[in-house]
């Protein structure tokens, strides 16, 4: 797992997810988030549980924010990145 991993301390856990398809059209009747270049992959992450946990289930990222794969996104999500679908796009058009 050392090997594999890009963390100093790696758990003994891995999962093999699919990946989903970020084309699909999202319901905005409910409540979404916007986030404009966020960097810090903690954050995101903690952004991404802190969505979850209050029932939002989209998040609409600018293409400047970090990848949601990067390792630490992932695991500061704690699980949440797979109940909420989170869409890189550029935040201007979308508004429009």
């Amino acid at each position: 797992m050392k090997r594999i991993s890009g963390l100093d301390t790696p758990t003994d856990v891995l999962a093999i997810v699919h990946m989903p398809d970020n084309s699909t059209e999202v319901d905005i009747n409910n409540t979404v988030i916007a986030l404009e270049n966020i960097q810090d992959p903690g954050n995101l992450g903690s952004i991404i549980r802190t969505a979850d946990w209050f029932g939002v289930r989209t998040i609409f990222c600018s293409e400047n924010t970090v990848d949601i794969y990067n390792s630490k996104v992932v695991q500061a999500s704690m699980g949440s990145l797979f109940r909420v679908s989170v869409k890189y796009c550029n935040l201007i058009s979308r508004i429009k």
